[in-house]
C-alpha cells in the first residue's frame, strides 16, 4: 500500500484490536506495522507520499514544530523526522533516536512558547518490542528525555498524542496490552522532569479501547477520542470512542452516527471544555476497491454532532488528518482528496453551524499534493503540514500550507 491509501491506513498509530490473545494480538502500532505499509492492502495508488502521520504545533505563526516519521524505498524501516519553522523559513531538526531503536517514529507533537515544545513517539528494539519516548524542543535542538514508564508486563500498542496545558506541564495518552491479555490505555503527565502514570479502561465492557487523538485543558481535565472493538465474535467492527479524562477516570461521550469500516481517529481540538471538533476518515476495502470517507464530530456541550464528507463528484478518497480551532465559530481541518491515482490536499473550516469547502491551490501538473496535520495560533492564522511530490515518484518533499483567513498558500517546507 503506497501513497493516499497508506495515509489513511497507518495515520495515527491505529491497530484494528481484534483480539487481546497473543496469537491475534496486533502488531505494536506505533512502529511494527508502519514497516510493512503494504499489510491489508487492496489496491495501489501512485502517489510521492512516503510520510504519513504528520503532526504540526504552532506557538505563534511563525514559530511551528512538525514532527512525524518517513519509510525507506522498501517500507521496512521508519525513521523519525521534525522540522521547524522559524519565520518564513523552514528547517530541518535532527531527531536523536533512543540507544537500540531499529524502528522509530515520532507521532505527537505540542507547543506552549516558541521556545517549548513536547514531543512524543516510540521505537521498537531488535526484539521487536515497542517502546514509548519523548522530546523536549527549544527552539533549537530536539533532545531526548526520560521515556513515559510502562506498567510492569505491559505491551505498548500505541503512543499517539500529547496536548501541553502550560510549559513543562503536558499530557500524554497510549494503549497497552496487559500480561494477561487485556487492553488498557495509559495516561503521563509531565511536569518537565519526571513522569507520573495512570491506568485506566475506556470503552464498553467486551471492547478494546485505543486512543489516538487528545486535547487537555488542565491535567486533570482532557477530551479524548479513538476507536474501540469487540474483544470476541469473528466479524470486525469498529465504533467510534468519545470521552473526558478527569485525572482519575474516563467518562465515555456518545459520538454522533458515524459508520465505521476500518475507522482513523486522527485529530481532536477545543477551544473550551464545551465547543470540541474531532476528524477522522473511514476506509473501506473491498476486493480491488478502496475507499475513503472523512467524518467530522463537533462538540457544542451537550451532544456531538456528525458531518460525513466524501469530497467533490467522483472523488473515491476523501480523508481527513488534522483539526485546528480556536473559537466556537471557526475551526480548520485538513486532509486530502482525489482518486487511485491523484490527490491534492484539501481544507475545510467549520463556522459554528456547517462545514464548507476551502479551496486549496494546486502545486502544479502531475504534483500530488496531501495535508496531515494542522496549527492555528489564532483564528484566521493556520499554518498545515504534509508532502507533495510527482506521482511517479517514490519518496514525498515536506509541503507547508498557509491560511491567512481567506486562502491557502502552498509552500516546500
Amino acid at each position: 500500500m503506497t501513497g493516499l491509501v497508506a495515509a489513511a491506513a497507518v495515520l495515527g498509530s491505529v491497530v484494528p484490536a481484534v483480539s487481546a490473545t497473543a496469537a491475534t494480538r496486533p502488531a505494536p502500532a506505533t512502529v511494527a506495522r508502519l514497516a510493512s505499509p503494504a499489510a491489508g492492502s487492496a489496491g495501489t495508488v501512485s502517489v510521492a507520499i512516503d510520510s504519513i502521520g504528520d503532526r504540526i504545533s504552532c506557538a505563534s505563526p511563525t514559530a511551528c514544530l512538525a514532527v512525524g516519521m518517513v519509510t525507506d524505498s522498501s517500507g521496512d524501516q521508519t525513521t523519525p523526522v521534525a522540522e521547524a519553522l522559524h519565520g518564513t523559513a523552514w528547517k530541518s531538526v535532527a531527531v536523536k533516536e533512543p540507544k537500540g531503536a531499529t524502528d522509530a517514529a515520532l507521532t505527537g507533537v505540542s507547543c506552549k512558547a516558541a521556545t517549548y515544545c513536547l514531543a512524543v513517539g516510540a521505537y521498537a528494539d531488535q526484539a521487536g518490542n515497542t517502546h514509548p519516548a519523548a522530546w523536549t524542543w527549544n527552539g533549537t535542538t530536539l533532545t531526548l528525555v526520560t521515556a513515559p514508564p510502562m506498567p510492569s508486563g505491559s505491551d505498548l500498542t500505541a503512543l499517539a498524542a500529547v496536548s501541553c496545558v502550560a510549559v513543562k506541564s503536558c499530557v500524554a495518552i497510549g494503549s497497552a496490552f496487559g500480561s494477561s491479555g487485556s487492553s488498557f490505555q495509559l495516561i503521563w503527565t509531565w511536569n518537565g522532569k519526571s513522569w507520573a502514570r495512570k491506568a485506566a479502561t475506556a470503552g464498553a465492557k467486551g471492547t478494546e479501547a485505543q486512543l489516538t487523538a487528545a486535547h487537555c485543558f488542565s491535567l486533570t481535565s482532557c477530551v479524548v477520542a479513538g476507536t474501540t472493538t469487540p474483544v470476541s465474535g469473528t466479524t470486525f467492527t469498529e465504533s467510534l470512542l468519545l470521552a473526558t479524562w478527569n485525572g482519575k477516570a474516563f467518562t465515555p461521550q456518545e459520538a454522533g452516527a458515524v459508520s465505521l469500516d476500518f475507522g482513523i481517529v486522527a485529530d481532536v481540538s477545543c477551544s473550551s471544555p464545551a465547543h470540541c471538533a474531532m476528524v477522522g476518515t473511514n476506509v473501506f476495502l473491498s476486493g480491488k476497491t478502496t475507499a475513503l470517507t472523512g467524518f467530522a464530530e463537533v462538540w457544542n456541550g451537550t451532544a456531538w454532532t456528525a458531518t460525513k464528507w466524501t469530497g467533490p463528484k467522483g472523488a473515491t478518497i476523501a480523508a481527513l488528518f488534522g483539526v485546528s480551532c480556536t473559537s466556537p465559530t471557526s475551526c480548520v481541518a485538513v486532509g486530502l482528496t482525489g482518486s487511485q491515482k491523484t490527490g491534492h490536499a484539501a481544507a475545510l473550516s467549520f463556522n459554528g453551524t456547517k462545514w464548507s469547502v476551502l479551496t486549496v491551490p494546486s502545486a502544479g501538473t502531475g504534483i500530488i499534493t496531501a495535508f496531515e496535520g494542522v496549527s492555528c495560533p489564532k483564528t484566521g492564522d493556520c499554518v498545515a503540514i504534509g508532502r507533495y511530490g510527482k506521482s511517479s515518484a517514490t519518496a514525498g518533499k515536506p509541503l507547508a500550507g498557509y491560511w491567512n483567513g481567506t486562502a491557502w498558500k502552498l509552500k516546500a517546507a
